[in-house]
């Protein structure tokens, strides 16, 4: 159920607590895995993108602005931040601590007891994925779970990649390149992922590299 606000225009609606527990059960069936949001389309093959996830365990990204203290709620300041150690909310409330983007996130279970449970458990209170208006911004900018992700993001000391864009993927010995965007107007032919919710049925149907994927193989018949 989506809760509404009156008089607020919305860009995020609603508390996306479940995405925590769909991270927690992917994790539990794959070795690692690659989230993406229904409104996104894949245009070309994500293989490198999965490598990258097998060999580092996460691929986030970011915009080169909207930062955690612009948008995180009063509840999230009380009950996470100010419980770290100081030197960690020094670095999650800098101005150069960047949002991921929740949207499109690789994880693998290298990951599961440092970031993948421990946000999972944060479902058990909604006041940390409510979106009550106390942030810079006030009501409706983001999905909150989106700074969860980031806070233990920043934690851990994790590695993300600008969008949209050109980005390099540091593979074995590798550098690989691999082209996101979200603006329809900047789609070219070596895109990989369109990463918005609009115009999608401009392209037609691109299910093709889009599939269910099973890291163990195919099942052999007995």
């Amino acid at each position: 159920m989506v809760p509404m606000w009156k008089n607020a225009p919305r860009l995020a609606r609603g508390y996306y607590a479940w995405k925590p527990v769909a991270v927690k059960q992917m994790a539990e069936m794959f070795p690692y895995f690659l989230c993406i949001d229904a409104g996104a389309l894949v245009l070309r093959s994500p293989a490198p993108l999965f490598e990258y996830i097998r060999e580092h365990g996460h691929f986030f990204m970011h915009k080169g602005d909207g930062t955690i203290k612009d948008y995180i709620t009063r509840p999230q300041v009380e009950k996470i931040v100010k419980k770290l150690p100081l030197n960690d909310q020094h670095t999650i409330m800098s101005s150069d601590a960047y949002c991921i983007l929740s949207g499109l996130i690789g994880l693998s279970k290298k990951f599961y007891t440092s970031l993948i449970e421990p946000i999972y458990k944060m479902t058990s209170d909604i006041t940390l994925f409510e979106d009550d208006g106390s942030s810079k911004y006030g009501y409706g900018w983001i999905a909150y779970e989106q700074i969860h992700f980031s806070i233990f993001k920043h934690v851990l000391k994790l590695e993300s990649h600008q969008m949209p864009g050109w980005i390099s993927l540091k593979i074995g010995k590798k550098e690989v390149p691999l082209y996101l965007h979200w603006e329809i107007d900047k789609i070219i032919p070596e895109t990989t992922i369109y990463h918005s919710q609009r115009s999608t049925a401009l392209f037609g149907e691109k299910s093709a590299h889009a599939r269910y994927l099973n890291p163990a193989g195919p099942k052999k018949n007995k």
